[in-house]
């Protein structure tokens, strides 16, 4: 019995033996045809990992802080800040600034109002003298023409003041080839021809955002009070205190949608009004040709 167990024992060694030397052959084998860099920046990416999943801890120790900043109350004993009191006076700014805001859009109205009538004078207003009194004003696009009903019948006052206040109204003959003036007077008349035209059709197109907007002004005015209304009224106030995160910051995702399309208009706004200015200029430069051909003409020694 004792020389079968040392049989088996010595076969065992053996076979554990040949085992360990056939696992480091393979092994070597294996280093020898991977590239060692390859395996160094595994471990350099390996090390890293660990390195992000050590912090873990560090950082799963601050949740707990910022849940209990989230519900903290305000006025808290050692906050150094008088919420009440901070609250309050913005509640009465903001609701001060909407108010005003609403109030002076309306006086402005009121008083363009008086001044056109102490412009064209009150006595031809009410004999409607002249009859194009609303294709002048620009209250008409703001939905209170001067002269309610118009006297004309089938007239549209609204698309009148943008003809008039674009100058298309204003119109030059067209250059012709039968022309039999000098070239050099031909050529400068078409230059200010072709200005000129194109600074009207430019100013047609600004104002018709005003005249498509005064078909919607009466909705549009509406939406905006209540907007303005709500976001400075002291129940508004209250309930962005009083709620939970959640809806609040759905409330802001709301006003910044808003916020959003305010700030696309003011940025055709603005591109609309630096090329007016620079068709300003150009209008200057036009204009300035009268005087460049007197000089012209008295450095030629003419009349």
């Amino acid at each position: 019995m004792r020389k079968i167990l040392k049989k088996i024992k010595q076969g065992s060694i053996a076979f554990v033996s040949v085992t360990i030397a056939t696992l480091l052959c393979v092994q070597t084998a294996r280093a020898d045809m991977i590239d060692v860099p390859y395996l160094t920046n595994i471990q350099n990416y390996t090390n890293s990992i660990l390195s992000v999943i050590n912090q873990l801890p560090t950082y799963l120790a601050k949740i707990p802080i910022l849940a209990a900043t989230f519900l903290a109350t305000d006025n808290s004993s050692n906050d150094p800040v008088n919420w009440s009191t901070q609250w309050s006076n913005e509640q009465s700014w903001l609701s001060t600034l909407g108010s005003n805001t609403l109030n002076n859009e309306a006086n402005q109205t009121t008083l363009q109002t008086s001044l056109l009538t102490s412009f064209f004078g009150s006595a031809n207003i009410a004999a409607r003298n002249p009859q194009n009194l609303n294709d002048l004003s620009y209250t008409t696009l703001l939905g209170i023409p001067l002269l309610s009903p118009d006297p004309r019948s089938d007239v549209n006052s609204s698309l009148n003041y943008l003809m008039n206040a674009s100058g298309l109204g204003i119109t030059y003959p067209a250059p012709s080839a039968g022309w039999r003036g000098p070239q050099l007077a031909q050529k400068n008349y078409v230059q200010f021809y072709n200005t000129v035209v194109a600074v009207q059709t430019f100013n047609a197109y600004v104002l018709s955002r005003l005249y498509e907007d005064s078909h919607t002004l009466a909705t549009d005015t509406s939406l905006r009070k209540q907007l303005i209304t709500q976001s400075s009224n002291s129940n508004w106030f209250t309930s962005v205190i009083s709620n939970d995160l959640g809806w609040v910051l759905r409330q802001l995702l709301l006003y910044s949608s808003q916020s959003y399309v305010l700030l696309d208009q003011l940025v055709q706004s603005q591109k609309q009004m630096t090329a007016a200015l620079a068709m300003t200029n150009t209008l200057l430069i036009a204009n300035s040709g009268f005087q460049a051909s007197t000089l012209l003409t008295k450095a030629q020694g003419g009349p």
